[in-house]
Parts: structure tokens; sequence; C-alpha cells
């Protein structure tokens, strides 16, 4: 990885001229502590702390650990290693940052420190970040660690030159496809003409050439250049002026032509915010950082393979019998903002492509509300079902039980019908005629004391004949059928008042519609129930009736002027006649209206259609 970007004059590794490098503090340490270093803990004192000395590892940076994706990949590296190691691991962190001076620099005290410091400690593995660390190791061995393996780490496969030959070496490498990078351009922004590519001083020149030998197949559409002579801030100059059609690749800017080293992502964000072209990056870890994407260099697989090498020399394998397959492109992979920033359509993308930073749809974005509104409405329409389907039951037995209070009722009627029309058509004739016999005997006899007793048997009989009539029409008022409902209410009121010596006033109006036999009826009983009511109960002197037409309805109305009583003191469960009344209108679809008052009498209004429903 470090290949782009780290310091020198020269990819091969064997013909690097003499790196410019300082000393530098070790950085770091994680699971173990320099202060035991600095207090020369003797190795008889670490084996009475633990059986097992642990093994010693030295991270050595080219420039420093703040520089992505170096620090990504090492933390990996240090991290894999420490969760697969069977033994305890401690970990040494240094740093050369040559690169950070542009005059030459003595090598000799900071090799001098680094075999100082590790004299009397030797250590079990050095892994050199960078192509600058890997020539430094190499050109010290001898002086600084003649018998430690070494695993170089984070350089380009074209780097290594003839230092890949070295027996006490490993090396994983990482492999950067450029021809690929062109044709990636090309599929997502066909009208591209020219390719800027933006890396660091110390290899820019080999870099530029390596890109235009392997865009050597576009060289008739594509031109490429390189920025890599000048400053940060010139390089943000151009990249703001770029004419149409242009794509720019980022390589990794650590030292610009100016000597300043830019950590971490700095550079590339200066260069996207002034940037009027796309970027395209070599890195994974650059996603979400302004690149559009493609084919990128896998951070994370690199760590993982680096540190299964350090494993197997830690183990005690020999470094050149561990080969370590260079870490090549990964699957496409893009940023949906860049995407829609540059007008890219994602049907021009590789079939296997994966698209990160999508803004979430409402489903992902409110997933946890959108359920639990599921589950409240699925809860909610359960209990709307059961309560729907316990309203059709309750419907359904309410109407069963009308049904059945109904026939009830008829059978009742009917059974009233029946008797009196046994007690008007046989028992009423047969009594008329002994009364007929008994006065025929009276005109026969001729004694004084037969003359006496035939008159009496004679009225009995006619008495009997005349209460069998009345008892045939309480059971069944046949003058509804026969004069209708006024006549019939007109009869009753009469006899009431006849037989209890109340008064009752009868007040009607021509009805507009007539009534059913079962809405007449229905009428009639009420009556009959609300004068019972006044003289049982109410002790009235005086009734008042009424019966007319009222928006579509007969309205029959009974007031009395007894003592009434209060609707608040009645008993919950209703009485027969209260109960009798209610049942009776509900049934053809009507209303019963009671008021009263203590002192103030009773009024029972009954309203039924005009053209009564049947059930």
């Amino acid at each position: 990885m470090r290949g782009m970007t780290s310091p020198g004059k020269s990819p091969s590794l064997e013909k690097h001229p003499r790196a410019r490098l300082i000393p530098t503090r070790v950085r770091g340490i994680a699971k173990t502590s320099v202060l035991a270093l600095a207090l020369a803990i003797s190795p008889a004192e670490a084996q009475q702390v633990e059986e097992e000395p642990p093994k010693r590892v030295l991270l050595l940076y080219s420039l420093g650990r703040n520089f992505s994706p170096f620090a990504e990949f090492a933390s990996g590296v240090q991290r894999e290693i420490s969760r697969q190691s069977p033994t305890r691991v401690e970990f040494f962190e240094a740093s050369l940052e040559s690169a950070r001076f542009e005059e030459s620099v003595s090598e000799g005290p900071f090799v001098d420190y680094l075999s100082a410091l590790f004299r009397d400690h030797p250590l079990d593995l050095v892994v050199t970040i960078g192509d600058a660390a890997a020539r430094f190791c190499l050109r010290h061995r001898e002086d600084l660690f003649p018998s430690t393996p070494f695993l170089a780490t984070g350089t380009e496969r074209r780097l290594q030159g003839g230092a890949a030959q070295d027996s006490r070496t490993a090396w994983a490498t990482v492999t950067i496809d450029l021809s690929g990078q062109g044709e990636n351009i090309l599929r997502l922004l066909p009208d591209t003409r020219d390719v800027v590519l933006i890396t660091s001083a110390s290899l820019g020149k080999f870099w530029l050439e390596e890109m235009r030998r392997e865009f050597r197949p576009y060289a008739d559409r594509v031109t490429v250049r390189s920025f890599y002579d000048l400053s940060l801030a010139e390089m943000e100059e151009r990249v703001a002026s770029l004419p149409a059609n242009t794509a720019i690749v980022y390589g990794l800017l650590t030292l610009d032509g100016a000597g300043v080293v830019h950590e971490r992502d700095n550079a590339l964000d200066a260069i996207y915010a002034a940037s009027n072209s796309p970027i395209f990056g070599l890195f994974d870890t650059e996603i979400g950082r302004g690149i559009v994407g493609g084919r990128l260099i896998p951070v994370g697989e690199g760590s993982r393979r680096a540190a299964e090498a350090a494993l197997r020399i830690l183990k005690g394998e020999e470094p050149e019998s561990v080969a370590v397959e260079p870490v090549g492109m990964g699957s496409p992979i893009y940023d949906f903002r860049e995407l829609q920033r540059w007008g890219i359509s994602e049907r021009l993308l590789p079939p296997e492509s994966t698209v990160l930073h999508r803004p979430p749809t409402a489903w992902q974005q409110y997933r946890g509300a959108i359920l639990g509104g599921i589950g409240i409405m699925t809860v909610q329409t359960a209990l709307i079902a059961a309560l729907l389907v316990h309203r059709s039951r309750r419907r359904a037995a309410e109407e069963q039980g009308r049904d059945l209070t109904r026939r009830l009722l008829t059978a009742h009627e009917d059974e009233r019908r029946r008797l009196a029309r046994e007690l008007h058509d046989d028992l009423s004739q047969r009594l008329a005629r002994l009364a007929i016999d008994a006065g025929q005997m009276e005109q026969r006899l001729q004694t004084v004391d037969e003359e006496s007793v035939t008159p009496s048997v004679s009225d009995g009989l006619a008495q009997l004949s005349d209460d069998v009539h009345a008892l045939s029409y309480q059971l069944h008022p046949s003058l509804i059928e026969d004069l209708g409902l006024v006549e019939a209410l007109r009869a009753e009121c009469e006899g009431f008042s006849e037989s209890e010596g109340i008064p009752v006033t009868l007040e009607t109006t021509a009805l507009e519609a007539e009534l059913t036999p079962e809405s007449s009826l229905c009428l009639y009983r009420i009556a009959q129930e609300a004068l019972r009511n006044a003289s049982r109960h109410a002790r009235a002197s005086h009734v008042t009736m009424s019966l007319a037409p009222v928006n579509g309805e007969v309205r029959l109305e009974v007031t009395d002027d007894g003592a009434g009583f209060e609707p608040s003191e009645l008993p919950a469960r209703a009485s027969l006649g209260h109960a009798s009344m209610k049942e009776r209108v509900h049934l053809v679809r009507g209303r019963l209206q009671i008021r009263s008052g203590r002192g103030r009498g009773t009024t029972v209004v009954a309203f039924v259609p005009a053209k009564a429903l049947t059930a």
C-alpha cells in the first residue's frame, strides 16, 4: 500500500540510494509498557512474572502511524495477531519519518537508538509498514537485527525489486490494477478525455509512467498527466479549473512537491473540496471521503493476510517459506452520493457492484415504528373482529329472544282468541238457551213458590251470560277486528268508567294510514294496562286518553291524575305490566315513554309506525 506514496527516488529496494532518516521516539505500545524496557527488567525477573515469555513484535512505520490507509492497516494487523496468538504478544512502535526532510539525514543515530533499545530484549519479529521502512531494515539488518525475521507489508508488488530474494524476509504486498481503473472510469464516464493522477512527489514520476503504460489501450481516447511536483495549494487551484470530461485518480498524497507532509486523509479532503471533476481512488478506506468507487484494495483483507503470515513466523516457520499471495483489487463498491453528484446511472455499474451510503428507505428508517404500528393495527383488527363477532352473536341472540317473545305473545293471544271464541260461540249460546228455557218454565209454573224461584234462576242465567260475554271480550277484543282501534278504545274507556267509577276522556284524530293488526292490538293492550295501573296503583280520579298521527307514526297517550311515582325509585327489575308494554311496543318497532312524578300523576306514551314493520 505504501507503494504509491512512500519516500524514495527509485521503485527498486536494492538500488534505492541512502534514505534520509532521523531517530524518532517509540510510539504507543499495546499489551506492554516501554517502562519495562527503560527499567531494564532482566530476563530472570520477567521469567518470575510469567513462565512463558511474551513474543515481542516491532511495528516500524515509514512516516508515522497517522497516515491513511496505513493506520487502519497497522491496527488491523495488531488486532488480528493479538486475537489469534496462543501466547501473549508485546507490540512496540517506531517511525522513520524520513520524508519530512529534504536534506540528507544520517541514519546512524537512529540505528544506534534501536540497537540500544532492543539489545537486551531481542525481538521475535519486525513488521515494516511501507516500502521506506522495508528498505531501511534491509540496509541495516546486520547492524540492527541480524537474526530477527522481517515481515515487509504495505508495499506495492512492483516495488519489491531484488529484495524479494532475502531469505529472512517475508513479503505481504498489494497489487494495484491501474488498467482496471481506466476501464472503470470509461465504463461510468465514457466521454472522459483527460485523467489526472494525484500522488506523492517521492514516487510521482514512477507511478505516472506506470499509469501511462497501463492506460495504453485507451491512449486514443484518454490523456494521462499528474500534478505530483506541485504543492497541495497549487493542486487545489488546478483541480478547481479542470476542463470538462476530466477524471481524477487519487493515489495517496502524503508528501507534496513543496516537501510538506499531509497526515490522515487531509489531502484527499482538500482535493475533494476544490475539485470540479469526479475522483477515483485505490483503497476501500477512501469510500465515503469523496471518491466515486470501483475495484479497490481491501485494506482489511491485507491486514488479515499480513497477520496470518506474522503468526506463522512467530510459531517458528522460516520467513522464506511463508508465501503470502498479494492482495489485489476487490469487488466493485461505489458511493451513492458521488454517483448522484456526477449523474452516473447505476445501470452502468458492474453486475456484482455494492452501492454504499444510499439514503435509507422509509422501511429501513422507520422499520421499528412500522412493525410496531402493524402489530398494534393487527391487535386492534383482531379486537374489532372479535367485537363484531360478539355483537353479531348478541344481535342474533336478541333476535332469537324477540322471536321467542313474539311467538309467546302470539301464542298467548291465539289462546285468548280461542277461549273467547269458545266462550262466545259455545258457552254463551248454551247459557242463552238456558235463560230462554227458564223463561218458558215461568209461564208453565202455577204455584207462588215456583213463580218466585224461576225469575231468580232466569236472572242468574242472564247475568252469567253477560259475564261470560265480558270475559270473552277481555280475552280477545274482537271489536278491533270488526270496527277498528278507535271504537275498541272507546268501548274500553266506557267499560272502565262503568266498572271502576273513574271518568275517562278519549280524544281521537283521524288516522292517515291503517295500522296492522299487530300494531292495533299493541296500542290496545298498552291502553288496557295504563287504565289498570291508574285504577289499581295511582288511585286516579280522572284519566285522559288520546290517539293521533304524529310525523309518520301513531301516538297513544294515557294520562292520569293519580299519586304518581319517582322513576329513580323503581326496582331494577321492571314489573310484569311495564315489561309487557315495553316488549309489545318493541316487537312492532315502536317506542315507549313513561313520565311520572310523586303527586303529579303518570303519563304513558306509545309510538308505533303508521305502517308497522314485521320481523
